[in-house]
């Protein structure tokens, strides 16, 4: 991602927001690593990560250690649709089976819209949002592997599956029209959609 420019060089500094982590895991993992080539570079970042409910009893002694240790790393209670964060001080916000995924099971398009207006504020200009769109083989039944204990469609599936391809590209539209562009990137199981703010 920071070859195609969507995460900052690691001289500079990144703030990175994963808005619905009910135990977050790969959020720890992306900071440990990016912390790795920031500090070498002279870069900084700040990782926020939080949920509807922080499930600090149930993450485990040992991740609790490691979240302590990195002062960067904040694990935070709230509402994805109304964090309390900065406007435009945001480079990318992770919605991996996250907000986005629950609110759109609802019929009403006005949650996830104005979900997806909330991401906008608070991302810097050139900031974007992720989703996934993960693909398995036939032996998944077109569905994704967030945890090896977790079978869910992805963000995406779950979109298209709720309404239909054509409510999709509706969707799609509407973003757009919120001021983003959109890129795929990776592939099968790896497969991101980006939602970059113009």
């Amino acid at each position: 991602m920071l070859n195609k420019g969507f995460v900052p060089s690691p001289d500079q500094s990144f703030v990175f927001v994963d808005a619905s982590a009910n135990i977050p895991t790969h959020a720890l993992r992306i900071f440990q690593e990016d912390q790795k080539e920031r500090k070498k570079k002279g870069g900084a970042s700040i990782f926020l990560v939080g949920d509807l409910i922080a499930r600090d009893l149930e993450i485990g002694k040992e991740m609790r250690v490691k979240m302590r240790s990195e002062m960067n790393f904040l694990y935070v209670e709230w509402k994805a649709h109304q964090m309390p964060i900065k406007r435009k001080s945001v480079n990318m916000i992770w919605d991996r089976l996250g907000c986005l995924w629950h609110v759109a099971s609802d019929i009403c398009l006005g949650e996830f819209l104005s979900t997806i207006d909330h991401y906008r504020e608070i991302l810097k200009e050139g900031g974007c949002f992720l989703v996934d769109d993960a693909i398995f083989g036939d032996n998944s039944s077109n569905q994704y592997y967030l945890e090896s204990f977790a079978l869910q469609p992805s963000t995406v599936q779950k979109i298209e599956t709720m309404h239909g391809n054509s409510g999709y590209q509706s969707m799609l539209s509407e973003i757009c029209q919120r001021g983003f562009e959109t890129f795929s990137i990776g592939e099968d199981n790896r497969k991101m959609m980006v939602f970059k703010k113009l």
